[in-house]
């Protein structure tokens, strides 16, 4: 067949057209993935996992990245020394203070901060704190990441954040929390559908952790039925609740925490080494429903734990850690179903709502009324309606 030249030309220029146009696709997405990873508008940086490793974890994955970091600390031996209450009262209700007029500076120790939704709930934060401020920027990056963890259940932050909503929130410095920020109390107020949620922190002298409570003494956050893990200090992050997509439940709670097995299961991978991801990891198939199930970050695996051994339920496998991609000690746990189907841990298991004891709620009230002053006082009469 004849062909003119110019058309030899033109085919020879299209595949380097295209690679040009493929190479700048693959840089644009390359920095949109670096900055989603980075945290992105929503203010999370909690963990990125490996794309090869999570969702699925493949079955000839090295037990060890080779390009891991050689300040990893070796193998630990496993824990099994859970926290325990150490009996400490409420909280001490910080002084009121008036509206933030200016931008807040790190060192304060304590602040009511209120304001409007413009954007989205991290970009509205950070107009409190000094632009010019890297750490103060990360400080409004931080609270609203703690913000978003008490009410995540019930409000989706991607979706359903609309300009208008209105927030508050009371906020101090301790070296209790793992990135030394709490939010003593918190206020949402929907401009659309018109809900109002709010959250007291109050500490239980029957439990090892303080939590946030709504007003009736019901835990914000919802407690996962026969989790694989026992006193842990809060969900820090849900099923896809942020970019990249998380495709499990991290429970925030102490290194050396013992992870049980919530229903019998049959190991299938044991990696000890710390993968530069994954960290420590485990892989097990359970009996009765043919789930696969993952544990990720593990400080150490139980010697016991083989591949090939079935273990029942309660055994304990594991305790929890802050190996590998992880920024904070926390136990990642994945459920799925073959090699694409990921699965709601809490639909699996089932939810329920810790609640105050009676004998607690008149000292909880007394803290809740006093937060709520403070944040409509900072807000204004008119800016956050009273219950």
């Amino acid at each position: 067949m004849d062909v003119h030249p110019g058309t030899l030309i033109h085919w020879k220029r299209r595949p380097k057209r295209r690679k040009w146009r493929a190479l700048a696709a693959l840089t644009l997405f390359a920095g949109a993935t670096l900055y989603f990873m980075l945290g992105g508008d929503d203010g999370e940086s909690e963990e990125a996992e490996a794309p090869d490793l999570d969702p699925v974890l493949t079955a000839d994955a090295p037990s060890a990245d080779p390009t891991a970091s050689p300040s990893v600390p070796p193998a630990t031996e496993l824990v099994l020394a859970a926290a325990s209450p150490d009996g400490t009262a409420a909280p001490v209700v910080a002084p009121a203070q008036a509206a933030m007029e200016g931008p807040v500076r790190p060192e304060n120790l304590a602040n009511v901060i209120s304001g409007t939704v413009e954007h989205s709930l991290y970009k509205s934060f950070a107009r409190h704190f000094d632009a010019a401020d890297p750490a103060a920027q990360l400080l409004a990056e931080q609270l609203a990441a703690h913000f978003k963890r008490i009410f995540f259940f019930d409000i989706d932050f991607e979706r359903d954040v609309h300009p208008g909503d209105r927030y508050a929130f009371i906020w101090e410095r301790t070296p209790e929390s793992s990135d030394g920020l709490r939010l003593l109390a918190a206020r949402y107020e929907g401009s659309i559908d018109g809900r109002v949620l709010e959250g007291f922190w109050f500490k239980d002298p029957a439990g090892a952790f303080g939590r946030h409570y709504d007003s009736e003494g019901q835990e914000a956050q919802r407690s996962m039925v026969n989790a694989p893990i026992e006193g842990y200090e809060q969900i820090s992050s849900l099923l896809n609740d942020r970019r990249p997509r998380h495709h499990g439940i991290d429970f925030k709670t102490p290194v050396g925490t013992p992870v049980k097995l919530p229903f019998d299961a049959v190991v299938t991978e044991v990696h000890r080494s710390i993968s530069r991801f994954n960290g420590r990891f485990l892989k097990l198939r359970y009996v009765k429903s043919g789930l696969e199930v993952i544990f990720l970050h593990l400080d150490g695996i139980a010697p016991e734990v083989a591949v090939g051994k079935r273990l029942k339920a309660g055994t304990t496998i594991a305790a929890s850690g802050n190996t590998g991609h992880s920024t904070a000690p926390h136990l990642h746990y994945q459920l799925q179903r073959g090699k694409n189907q990921i699965l709601d841990p809490f639909k699996v298991h089932g939810e329920t709502r810790r609640k105050l004891s009676e004998a607690m709620l008149p000292e909880f009230q007394r803290i809740v009324d006093a937060f709520r002053a403070q944040m409509t006082t900072a807000a204004g009469e008119t800016a956050l309606t009273r219950p």
